[in-house]
């Protein structure tokens, strides 16, 4: 059935519309349940469409199966854009049948999801697609099925791709809202050039008293000269996309000294942001480990790192104290930010300073 560009369109306003565009290629392949979203870092990041499952359900995914999605990990090796592919050519059913997330998450929570049918495209620098799924008893997806609904592909791409860009615009201004409203020391929003684009409430008034940082023509600047080599140092990682995921810096005022700690934000057009937060005097310590681990099941590496990250290290510093690569930092910390249900690494950090009894 082909989608019109004006019905492409009107689904982003119309869930219901969307939901019945999206059904009727599952009913064409004669899917029981489809789930659809992004991915990033070699598995899915965010789902924006699901039939089929619970929605506990698919956090539960999210949080702890969707790094060793076997269907998922295999297409992102090896993509085919713009049109359906039978999972079977990626991944036989003995090999799925062993997956853990067959074994310890379909299985024992009675989700009949064994064969598969997925769809991927480019959606400007992430990738994004749409699986459709039968049940075991239901067996394979036929050839001539998937043929017919891949004559229909370009039109799928072209609702989904806006789907999929309207819900990550939608995330990205949700979740800096979210980070305003929730801290309480001074937090800055800055671009790479320095210019100030947002505050909170704490941060105007610093700026008002000029508490080692000022607004100069737009700019956020520093009155001491050892301040503002650091906040240039920042910036000047930022221009060349050296910026590590956290880092920080000292500002002096007056005899006195504070630490901000400098996080990644991107806008809602996908422009680097920098969030500049202020931190509480007391540093957090290995106390707030066990208060992590119970809240998010983290494990004590984990719990370890994220505690260190809040802290204002960077992932290279931790790295090398540990006598480990910076990947395997990055994948503990990513690891934790989905069992906390943390799309971002600043969202993460901004939930373990907030972590009830951290700074008592």
């Amino acid at each position: 059935m082909p989608i019109s560009l004006e019905e492409a369109y009107d689904a982003l306003a119309d869930e219901s519309l969307f939901s019945a565009l999206i059904d009727s290629f599952g009913e064409r392949l004669g899917a029981r349940s489809y789930a659809g979203g992004w991915a990033s870092n070699n598995s899915v990041e965010q789902i924006v469409a699901f039939k089929g499952f619970e929605t506990d359900q698919v956090q539960q995914y999210l949080a702890g199966f969707a790094e060793i999605d076997p269907w998922t990990v295999a297409f992102l090796k090896r993509p085919v854009y713009g049109r359906f592919v039978d999972m079977l050519d990626y991944v036989d059913s003995d090999a799925y049948a062993r997956s853990a997330l067959y074994k310890r998450f379909f299985e024992p929570e009675g989700i009949d999801v064994f064969y598969a049918v997925a769809f991927m495209m480019l959606t400007d620098a992430t990738q994004s697609g749409l699986t459709f799924h039968r049940g075991k008893k239901d067996g394979e997806f036929g050839p001539d099925a998937i043929a017919a609904v891949n004559e229909d592909a370009g039109d799928l791409a072209r609702l989904f791709h806006l789907k999929v860009r309207m819900s990550q615009l939608l995330h990205k201004v949700t979740d800096w809202e979210k980070l305003l409203s929730r801290v309480n020391v001074e937090l800055y929003l800055i671009d790479r050039s320095g210019r100030l684009v947002d505050c909170n409430e704490t941060a105007r008034l610093m700026l008002q008293q000029e508490q080692g940082l000022l607004v100069q023509a737009g700019r956020i600047s520093a009155t001491d000269p050892l301040t503002r080599a650091a906040l240039e140092r920042i910036l000047g990682a930022a221009q060349k996309n050296r910026l590590e995921a956290t880092d920080s810096f000292t500002v002096g005022s007056g005899g006195s000294a504070r630490r901000l700690v400098v996080l990644p934000v991107e806008s809602a057009s996908g422009d680097l942001r920098l969030a500049l937060i202020g931190e509480s005097k007391k540093q957090l310590g290995a106390e707030v480990e066990p208060m992590l681990r119970a809240a998010y099941r983290l494990s004590p590496i984990e719990a370890s790192i994220m505690i260190r990250l809040a802290n204002g290290e960077g992932p290279k510093a931790i790295s090398v104290s540990r006598s480990v690569s910076q990947e395997t930092t990055k994948t503990q910390y990513r690891s934790a930010m989905r069992k906390m249900d943390c799309r971002t690494l600043t969202d993460a950090i901004i939930a373990v300073r907030r972590l009830p009894g951290a700074w008592s």
